[in-house]
């Protein structure tokens, strides 16, 4: 009975730390399209492409509001009720 409880806390704990290793990658991703469409708006806008540049940087920011918003999910609090910050107070 020992083994399999411990075998079973291991598998659970493995579990845990990969998806916690996703959520990294994931975030680091964002991050880094974040950064690259920032890059390419400063480019646009050296060159006089103001409205294109405008949508890179419009862009970047809803990568950057993502990965906040994934920071965001995995800190909550696990003894809240609600899972979810941006519900609105009625």
């Amino acid at each position: 009975m020992r083994i399999i409880t411990t075998t079973l806390l291991v598998v659970a704990l493995s579990s845990m730390l990969a998806a916690e290793n996703l959520e990294k990658t994931q975030k680091k991703e964002l991050e880094a399209q974040a950064k690259a469409a920032i890059a390419e708006a400063k480019s646009l806008e050296k060159s006089g492409q103001l409205v294109e540049a405008r949508a890179k940087y419009a862009e970047s920011q809803v990568l950057l509001e993502t990965n906040d918003a994934s920071i965001i999910w995995t800190t909550k609090s696990p003894t809240s009720k609600c899972s979810r910050t941006d519900t609105p107070v009625r």
